[in-house]
């Protein structure tokens, strides 16, 4: 960072379908989750949590070896004095083809996370996975919880085209 005249401050990361090792416990993670959440609740449970995030263990390891500290939490914002930049990880239940339009972020845990954040101040969204992933009712609520946090703009990348969305 320091090569690039970079503050660690002004640098994220947020992890992709790339940062989760696959195998049994995310699966059978994954397929628990699938049975039991409903996007008008949006609530995972904490088993089910503990699984994911220990199959994302290498992108925290990364996350804490390029920010010099460790990763808030799946989803969590940060302060850059006039705007919040919103970190989203829509790859929390990702691992496997053709899950495009099936995804979820746990709007539960988002709005956990998003507690706090001065509305007053535009916000950026950066996530890997673009909405149109999200399963059809998790976009929906997901879209009614960025405008509440004054959520401008979402970026995202995993589709590997420039992608522009406005949200507010």
């Amino acid at each position: 960072q320091s090569s690039f005249g970079i503050k660690l401050e002004q640098t994220f990361v947020v992890p992709g379908n790339h940062d989760v090792k696959r195998g049994d416990m995310r699966t059978s993670a994954i397929d628990g989750i699938k049975k039991s959440y409903h996007s008008h609740v949006g609530s995972i449970s904490d088993d089910h949590l503990l699984m994911l995030n220990m199959t994302q263990q290498d992108y925290r390891n990364l996350y804490q070896k390029i920010c010099g500290n460790s990763c808030r939490g799946n989803h969590f914002f940060v302060d850059l004095g006039p705007l919040n930049v919103i970190h989203l990880n829509p790859a929390l239940i990702c691992g496997s083809d053709g899950e495009d339009g099936s995804l979820i972020v746990g709007t539960s845990l988002l709005r956990d996370a998003l507690n706090g954040i001065d509305t007053s101040k535009p916000a950026i969204v950066l996530a890997h996975h673009s909405f149109d992933c999200l399963a059809q009712e998790e976009q929906m609520k997901l879209e009614k919880l960025l405008k509440e946090k004054n959520a401008l703009v979402y970026l995202c990348g995993h589709k590997h085209v420039n992608r522009f969305q406005q949200i507010a």
